[in-house]
C-alpha cells in the first residue's frame, strides 16, 4: 500500500458503533451532541447496531473493536495513508470518525489538517483548495472552543462559510429539530 500510493477509509466510526453500542446506553459517538437531537435520533442512538447476547459475545466484540483500532496504529506507523470517511452519514458522525483516529495517536492539531489540507493534497487539489489563503476556494467553519485543544469542539460549530455564502446552524437546525449548540457569533467590520 505504501509502495503504490495504495489509502485506505477505514470508516471508524461505524466499527466503533457496530461493536461497542449497546442496547439502553447512548453509543459514544453521539453522547455529547444527542440531547440536541430530535426525539427519534436520541432514541436511535440508545439502539445498538448488534445483538448482544452475553458477556462472551460482549468480550469479543470489545476485543474486535480494539484489534480494528491496533491494525490502524499499526497502519500509520508504517506510513500507510489513509483518508477519513464514514458510512453512517451526517456532519456528527465524520466529526465522531475523526476524534477516534485520537486512539491510534494523531493530535487535535493534526487531525484538523490532514483532514483539510492534507485531504486536499492526497486528491491533488491543494494548490486551490485545503487553505484559507488568498487565491484558494475556501469553506470553512467558526467554533466557539479550541479544536486543536478538544477535537469535540468541532460538533459546536456557530457559523459556516461555504461557496463565499454565511451559514448559521443555530438558524438552521431549529428546522430539523435540533436545538442549537450556540448562537450567532458576534460580528464586527474590521478596518
Amino acid at each position: 500500500m505504501v509502495e503504490r500510493g495504495v489509502a485506505i477509509d477505514p470508516t471508524f466510526a461505524i466499527h466503533e458503533q457496530l461493536l461497542l453500542s449497546r442496547n439502553g446506553e447512548v453509543f459514544a459517538g453521539a453522547a455529547d451532541y444527542v440531547d440536541h437531537m430530535p426525539v427519534a435520533v436520541q432514541r436511535g442512538a440508545r439502539s445498538a447496531m448488534s445483538a448482544i447476547n452475553s458477556e462472551e459475545e460482549d468480550a469479543a466484540y470489545r476485543g474486535a473493536f480494539e484489534q480494528i483500532r491496533q491494525m490502524l496504529q499499526i497502519m500509520r506507523e508504517r506510513g500507510i495513508a489513509m483518508v477519513p470517511g464514514t458510512d453512517l452519514g451526517g456532519s456528527f458522525a465524520y466529526h465522531r470518525e475523526l476524534e477516534l483516529y485520537q486512539q491510534i495517536g494523531m493530535e487535535p492539531a493534526e487531525i484538523l489538517g490532514w483532514a483539510s489540507h492534507g485531504m486536499a493534497e492526497y486528491l491533488g487539489v491543494d494548490g486551490e483548495l485545503g487553505r484559507i489563503e488568498p487565491g484558494y476556494l475556501a469553506d470553512f467553519f467558526l467554533v466557539p472552543g479550541d479544536p486543536t485543544q478538544d477535537l469535540r469542539d468541532i460538533k459546536t460549530i456557530s457559523m459556516v462559510v461555504a461557496d463565499g455564502r454565511v451559514y448559521f446552524p443555530s438558524e438552521i437546525y431549529p428546522e430539523f429539530g435540533i436545538r442549537p449548540f450556540t448562537g450567532v457569533p458576534e460580528m464586527r467590520a474590521v478596518e
